[in-house]
């Protein structure tokens, strides 16, 4: 890895200042996103299994789509979040006379995902 992306953690301004100067780039902020996304589901799954199994007779065979439904949703709102996020972010920057592209804010917010 990349000793630069240890600074986004020790010295963010640093490593954001560098990030900056160079072209956009999605490939690094998504595969952040996509990790967060898959961790998210596992520990969906790992968090509605059990609940499930509790709940037993009372959810009359509908457990696999349950807890499908609850890993397929985290596994979609992480997404959906990052791209709200970066929303906001680039509104707020808007109303303040920010400069700057929405691709860009996504990808600083997706850089976000990452502590």
């Amino acid at each position: 890895m990349d000793n630069s992306f240890l600074k986004i953690l020790i010295n963010p301004n640093a490593f954001f200042q560098e990030r900056i100067n160079e072209p956009e780039s999605m490939k690094i902020p998504a595969l952040i996103v996509l990790i967060s996304a898959i961790v998210g589901a596992a520990a969906a799954y790992l968090m509605v299994t059990p609940t499930v199994k509790l709940m037993g007779n009372m959810l009359a065979g509908m457990e696999i789509v349950i807890i499908l439904g609850a890993v397929i949703a985290t596994f979609v709102m992480t997404f959906v979040f990052w791209l709200v996020f970066a929303g906001i972010f680039f509104i707020l920057s808007t109303l303040f006379k920010g400069e700057g592209t929405f691709n860009r804010t996504l990808e600083i917010v997706g850089y976000g995902f990452l502590p």
